[in-house]
């Protein structure tokens, strides 16, 4: 199984952009940027666990006919850049932490990555339910409810509870 840029609620691991955007946003600082204008398949973390679950499902069920392999990501429209990320992600915090490009040196990175779920869909029936805004304002208003010092199992629990009611995406 294979996912797109997964982003969301919880993560606080070093080198991911939203946690960045998180550390720079409570510091006043602008997200530094090493690649803003690759592009990635970005996704809310909720879509590649009900994509797994999917598969997890079908191997017990049909495990002659379940893939060998697969992928799980959004849907083309939803493939933009850093840079669009960071600046969407930051209007939700009234323009914070904002982005600098950063000059320093940095290993060669792919500028475009893309994925293709056709299989996911195929076999599985699998699509994603959010497009890049929608991830991103949940991403905010978990984080956002973090800081306000909300139950963040019951507002965890929550969005997914949302996520699950909401029809799959049309390709």
């Amino acid at each position: 199984m294979r996912a797109g840029n997964v982003i969301g609620g919880g993560d606080w691991s070093q080198d991911r952009l939203i946690p960045d955007c998180v550390r720079a946003l409570k510091a006043g600082v602008p997200v530094s940027l090493r690649y803003p204008d690759a592009i990635r398949p970005w996704q809310h973390v909720l879509e590649p666990l009900s994509g797994y679950l999917a598969l997890a499902q079908a191997l017990v069920q049909t495990p002659a006919s379940a893939p060998h392999a697969v992928n799980f990501g959004p849907e083309a429209s939803s493939f933009c850049t850093v840079r669009e990320v960071v600046e969407a992600f930051s209007a939700r915090f009234s323009g914070r932490p904002g982005w600098r490009h950063e000059a320093a040196v940095h290993l060669k990175e792919a500028d475009a990555l893309t994925l293709s779920s056709a299989l996911a869909h195929d076999a599985l029936g699998w699509r994603p339910r959010l497009n890049v805004g929608d991830s991103l304002s949940w991403t905010a208003d978990w984080y956002r409810a973090h800081a306000a010092g909300e139950n963040m199992k019951q507002y965890s629990e929550a969005q997914i509870a949302q996520y699950q009611s909401l029809p799959a995406l049309s390709p």
